[in-house]
């Protein structure tokens, strides 16, 4: 009784703090793109102002950490109680979206969208164990890392300073160009 009090008190923490990162991660993205989109195109006019190549030209790599724990019985079990729940032919349903999300995030190994959606849908999702709480506590540390990693991008910065600070940035980024082009 005790240990499951600890679990579910420490499940409700947790889901708290890992819906609050989702919602913070989502309104950055959005911002990200309206930074990224202003930064591209302010050092694209300087590029092609001095003739240099694009440093946009090579696609970054996502570097996705994909822990996946689908082999997990645990995590399979979670999943397969809410896919049961809410896949489209049992509830009679030809809406495909909340069971979409739901296989993303089984392929993502996110247990925490996986109990948010069977929360939202009121589904039962039975017991929680340790197991689902340590996977719980990294998806909310990829969620911060991915939070983090937002804001320390240089488009991110370059958006929320000066016009005289942009400028700087951006006369270090072609000085970087035209070094890398010798």
């Amino acid at each position: 009784m005790v240990i499951n009090n600890y679990i579910n008190n420490s499940y409700n923490k947790l889901r708290f703090n890992w819906k609050n990162c989702s919602k913070e991660l989502h309104e950055l993205k959005k911002i990200e793109k309206i930074a990224f989109k202003s930064f591209h195109d302010e050092l694209m006019k300087e590029v092609d102002k001095l003739g240099l190549e694009s440093p946009f030209s090579a696609k970054p790599k996502k570097h996705k950490n994909k822990d996946l724990i689908i082999n997990e019985d645990e995590f399979k079990k979670a999943f397969r109680d809410v896919a049961k729940q809410c896949h489209p032919d049992a509830t009679k349903s030809d809406s495909y979206e909340v069971f979409n999300k739901l296989i993303e995030a089984k392929d993502s190994g996110d247990l925490a969208t996986i109990i948010d959606i069977g929360k939202k849908e009121s589904f039962d999702i039975d017991e929680l164990t340790i197991f689902h709480l340590d996977i719980l506590e990294k998806n909310l540390k990829d969620l911060e890392a991915e939070i983090n990693e937002i804001r320390s991008s240089i488009h991110w910065l370059w958006y929320h300073e000066t016009n005289k600070n942009r400028n700087l940035i951006i006369s270090n980024i072609i000085n970087q160009i035209k070094k890398s082009k010798k």
